[in-house]
């Protein structure tokens, strides 16, 4: 019995050391570093640079340009294309047929432009939100260069 007490006192023991332990440790946890106190102004160190894509997709380093500038370098090139005074095509025949089914209509939209401008143009139908149930055909009359024909006539 004897040798039986002193095999609890040593686990009591143990069981004692090990809890002290992990406490002391516990209190020796690295408190969270503090961030550094920066003083004085944020100064400019290199060009702003951004990152467009070039007409094939791939980004392209723009430097030395402030976002403001970008943004009003777009908005006047948008706006010159937009609004150089002539007008760049007319609608000389618009035909619509078609019916409705159910909760909505199947059309056939014929649309006959004349462009009064070279190269590739834009002509906003306001057919955003249309279903095509089928690729548009484009049909070229008259003299044209030769590869206005093969493009997508839908954007």
């Amino acid at each position: 019995m004897n040798h039986r007490r002193h095999t609890i006192l040593i686990a009591i023991t143990a069981l004692m050391f090990s809890a002290a332990l992990r406490r002391d440790a516990e209190s020796q946890t690295l408190a969270p570093a503090e961030p550094p106190k920066l003083e004085g102004e944020i100064e400019y160190v290199g060009p702003d640079t951004y990152i467009l894509l070039d007409a094939q997709g791939r980004p392209q380093p723009v430097l030395g340009m402030k976002y403001e500038e970008f943004v009003a370098a777009w908005k006047k090139l948008q706006n010159a294309e937009a609004h150089d005074g002539k007008p760049r095509f007319t609608i000389d025949e618009l035909r619509i047929a078609g019916q409705t089914r159910d909760d909505h209509a199947e059309l056939d939209v014929e649309v006959t432009v004349k462009l009064l401008t070279s190269g590739p143009l834009k002509v906003p139908l306001g057919m955003a939100d249309a279903i095509l149930l089928e690729e548009p055909r484009l049909e070229v009359i008259g003299v044209i260069g030769p590869t206005a024909a093969t493009r997508s006539c839908v954007d």
